[in-house]
């Protein structure tokens, strides 16, 4: 019984299940539950009161893991409730059998302060040594900012802007700088809703593709500024539809404006070169959202992953993507794309768009991942992390500079002499040890080397804990939000 409790809590049900669930699990012939003189509790008030039982076990043991942690990183987002309550989820990074975990600390109203919370919870806010947010201004001010009240509680606090977020940011920064793009983005949506309102749309749209044999249809879609991968989804369901989009229109456009206009629009060489460029440009986008949305992402991942989307961008500048050389050499080969002949055909001035589209991307990426504002964190990575490390005798003088860097950044919680006495050594070991990476870095200074390098332990732990990404309270507002919806909130 209790198992079922647990499980529909762990899986958003609602408690007035609980009877109907019970007498499945009897008719089932669960033994427990064939003898009718066993005593079950089948008021769903009950179940509110084993699920009570359940969470405070649950935070006992939570509360000792966060204990036993030797540093902690905070993660925190702000959102509104479906009764428009404003609401502040918190996340802790810790550390657990050496390795980092994210957990799920609270859930509350705005006024309350972060402080508060960690004397609440019996948290150190020593402890604290990083905070990761959305980069909102209540998070980010610099005179009443979540950050600056932290930081000024503990000087070597490090304040990450969640990297996903700054991922997001940077394309719809540079969306912005292009009227094109800005304008490409509406007209998606204004197809979509078109079709989307229409059953008979819809199904005539489906038996085309059938008609065309186009297997790789996908619908189509609706962007959303706070969905991440949206315009990918958008773009890809205009590219897979678009013969059987523009079929639709022609046939609607004689009796319907609006289908007339869209028509008119989806057969412009603009539109079909911009959703080209698009399914080439996204996807690099795309695949850095998704690393900087992994649950146990750490600092080394930064630096490589977003300078090798800039290289990829720069790629594109001078040389065509898959989907942009598909439609460019069957245009030039036929004068059409897909058996459709392209209107109003200006590519000198689309070229000129297009290089500069991907210019305010790379501008956008660098200022949004400036290398002085991650100093600290790439000095860690540095020191760290083995890949970096030469393989000649110049390792004794690797990485100096950096450790000066930690040194008077983390001067209140680490021995200086002894870190830098140990440094030499540590570097020697590491390499010769296996260790191919900085999490496997990590783990060993917190296991077998803990004793011989102490310093460089409680550096590895730093590491780990700093949350990069706010990602996991976005996924514990998804789950609010599954619980707390308009049919459970009449």
């Amino acid at each position: 019984m209790m198992r079922t409790v647990y499980c529909m809590a762990k899986h958003d049900m609602p408690n007035e299940n609980f009877t109907t669930i019970m007498d499945l699990q009897r008719r089932n012939g669960v033994p427990e539950l064939q003898n009718s003189n066993n005593h079950i509790y089948k008021h769903h008030s009950k179940v509110t009161e084993m699920q009570d039982a359940i969470a405070e076990m649950i935070r006992e043991k939570q509360k000792d893991d966060i204990k036993q942690s030797p540093y902690i990183g905070v993660i925190v987002d702000e959102t509104v409730n479906i009764n428009v309550d404003k609401k502040l989820i918190i996340y802790l990074r810790i550390i657990n059998d050496r390795k980092p975990k994210s957990v799920f600390l609270t859930n509350i109203t705005v006024p309350n302060t972060i402080k508060d919370v960690l004397q609440n919870y019996e948290i150190d806010v020593k402890k604290v040594v990083g905070l990761g947010s959305d980069g909102a201004s209540v998070m980010t001010g610099r005179e009443n900012g979540v950050g600056k009240k932290l930081k000024d509680l503990n000087s070597y606090l490090i304040h990450i802007h969640c990297c996903a977020h700054r991922v997001a940011l940077a394309s719809n920064d540079a969306s912005k700088q292009s009227n094109k793009i800005t304008d490409y983005k509406k007209n998606i949506n204004s197809i979509y809703r078109y079709f989307e309102h229409s059953a008979n749309r819809h199904s005539r749209l489906k038996t085309l593709n059938q008609i065309l044999n186009n297997d790789d249809v996908l619908s189509l879609k609706l962007t959303c500024s706070t969905r991440w991968l949206s315009l990918h989804k958008a773009v890809k369901g205009i590219y897979t539809n678009w013969p059987a989009i523009c079929m639709v229109l022609e046939e609607d456009a004689v009796t319907n404006a609006t289908a007339d206009g869209l028509c008119r629009l989806v057969n412009s060489y603009t539109f079909i070169a911009i959703t080209c460029l698009l399914m080439d440009i996204l996807p690099i986008l795309d695949r850095l959202s998704l690393i900087f949305q992994k649950e146990n992402v750490i600092i080394s991942t930064i630096k490589p992953v977003v300078s090798s989307s800039i290289e990829e961008f720069e790629n594109l500048k001078d040389n065509l993507g898959p989907h942009e050389k598909q439609f460019s050499d069957e245009l030039d080969a036929s004068g059409s794309y897909k058996n459709r002949v392209p209107t109003s055909i200006q590519k000198p001035a689309f070229n000129v768009e297009r290089i500069r589209f991907i210019n305010h991307l790379i501008s956008s990426l660098t200022l949004r991942f400036p290398n002085e504002d991650l100093s600290v964190l790439n000095s860690l990575d540095i020191l760290l992390n083995p890949i970096h490390y030469p393989t000649d005798i110049s390792i004794r003088q690797y990485g100096n500079a950096q450790l000066e860097v930690i040194c008077e950044h983390f001067s209140e919680i680490l021995n200086i002499v002894e870190l830098k006495a140990e440094f030499s050594q540590m570097k020697t070991v590491i390499r010769a040890s296996g260790a191919d990476n900085l999490l496997s870095a990590c783990n060993l200074l917190l296991s077998d080397m803990k004793e011989l390098f102490p310093q460089f332990a409680k550096l590895a732990a730093i590491v780990l804990v700093i949350p990069i990404t706010s990602v996991p309270a976005e996924r514990g507002f998804s789950c609010q939000n599954r619980i707390k919806s308009k049919l459970r909130s009449r």
